[in-house]
């Protein structure tokens, strides 16, 4: 009749809740008022996922995996912010606020053809 405290204390049981409920569902991550201009951005823990939600260009609101698609490096480190643009501190890979690759130096490091719209958070 009652309910084991290990049910909420247990690692192993909270990382199953994280995969199989909070990874699934709608979660909160910020508040459009903490991102009021082009460029604001918060950093939010989503299902043990770190996110980052900005205020595009075009005045919507975006949000990404905090994670540069290259090697995985995280781009933004400070809670919050503003930027011009997201840019990786491990190798230089920028992205735009909507999450577009902009820019990849140096260019003559990388195959003919290769294109930032290969890319996308």
């Amino acid at each position: 009749d009652s309910v084991s405290p290990r049910v909420y204390a247990d690692p192993e049981i909270v990382a199953l809740e994280q995969q199989r409920i909070f990874s699934r569902i709608w979660n909160y991550a910020a508040h459009e008022r903490e991102i009021p201009s082009p460029g604001d951005y918060v950093r939010a823990p989503v299902a043990q996922n770190d996110i980052i939600v900005v205020r595009g260009d075009d005045g919507r609101i975006n949000a990404f995996y905090n994670r540069c698609a290259h090697r995985g490096a995280v781009v933004a480190c400070e809670p919050r912010g503003s930027v011009q643009h997201f840019e990786c501190p491990y190798h230089g890979w920028c992205y735009g606020r909507d999450g577009k690759l902009t820019a990849v130096p140096p260019a003559q490091g990388y195959p003919e053809g290769f294109g930032a719209d290969l890319y996308r958070w």
